[in-house]
């Protein structure tokens, strides 16, 4: 009698147990999902967000004051690593206001290298992130155009993307350009950003 008693607990135990794993196995089932063939979730792996290029500062309008504007882009068509291309910049006054103490900024990634500024004579200072032209005072209606020539590092790998930016700055405010991108081919321009993509 005891044996039987015995064997009939050991097995409410093991149907107990069976019960526990199956409530346990249907717990990570997705709905309308077999327990047996469940899976369990894995994390899908997040990219740091990409800073955004400076993007232009909006200039108060003030009525007989100054409007300057500032535009660049890059003339880089088939440059490779050791050649040369030209970043073309116009800044100009708009409004009725004389723009004093302007000074324009090119902002250069570290693998170029200039090599000479246009017109001939311009005074420029090299700086560690690129170039400053001083403009003096911006009269209304004067528009100045700048030439940079850059050299490509030899050592820059064939599809890099290049990004530089300007900023024009005079006393009581300050412009800063969209973000121009040159890439060196096969490289792909980002789609928000520069007007040339290279063969």
């Amino acid at each position: 009698m005891g044996k039987r008693r015995s064997a009939f607990v050991w097995a409410v135990l093991g149907c107990l147990a069976l019960g526990l794993l199956a409530s346990a196995q249907g717990a990570w089932a997705q709905p309308g999902q077999d327990a047996a063939h469940q899976t369990v979730p894995t994390a899908t792996p997040v990219r740091p967000p990409t800073p955004a290029p400076p993007r232009p500062t909006p200039v108060p309008t003030v009525p007989g004051g100054p409007a300057p504007y500032l535009h660049l882009e890059a003339d880089a068509k088939g440059v490779l690593p050791g050649g040369t291309f030209r970043y073309r910049a116009t800044v100009g006054n708009a409004g009725e206001g004389v723009a004093s103490q302007a000074r324009f900024a090119l902002y250069l990634p570290r693998v170029l290298t200039l090599l000479g500024v246009e017109p001939v004579g311009t005074p420029v200072e090299v700086t560690e992130e690129g170039a400053v032209v001083p403009l003096g005072d911006l009269a209304p209606g004067q528009e100045v155009a700048l030439g940079f020539q850059v050299q490509v590092g030899r050592e820059v790998p064939l599809g890099a993307v290049l990004e530089a930016w300007a900023e024009l700055a005079w006393a009581g405010g300050r412009l800063v350009s969209e973000a121009v991108y040159v890439a060196l081919p096969p490289g792909a321009l980002p789609v928000t950003g520069g007007a040339h993509p290279l063969p």
